[in-house]
């Protein structure tokens, strides 16, 4: 073997990201800058009654307007099979 293949690879994914450290659910930027991440739970918003769902607008609306900061939202929607479910509360049901 030659010198140059016994040079270690010392890049990472790491070097490139602009976190620092993560400590108590609070994301520590390298600038010295921090980020909260939050998830919350998703509402079925076709469910609910007129009067719901003008609540929730409104009340979304006051939370962004309220806000003296940037914020980033980030939107991830899964498709779930609940065909299963279905079925077997199906079953159960008595015509």
């Amino acid at each position: 073997m030659n010198d140059q293949t016994k040079i270690a690879i010392r890049a990472s994914t790491q070097d490139h990201l602009e976190i620092s450290d993560v400590k108590e659910g609070v994301v520590i930027l390298k600038d010295g800058g921090s980020c909260l991440v939050l998830q919350i739970s998703a509402i079925n918003f076709n469910l609910l009654s007129e009067r719901e769902q003008e609540a929730i607008i409104y009340a979304y609306g006051a939370l962004l307007n309220s806000l003296s900061f940037p914020i980033q939202i980030v939107i991830r929607s899964q498709q779930k099979d609940i065909s299963g479910i279905y079925e077997k509360n199906h079953d159960s049901v008595i015509l």
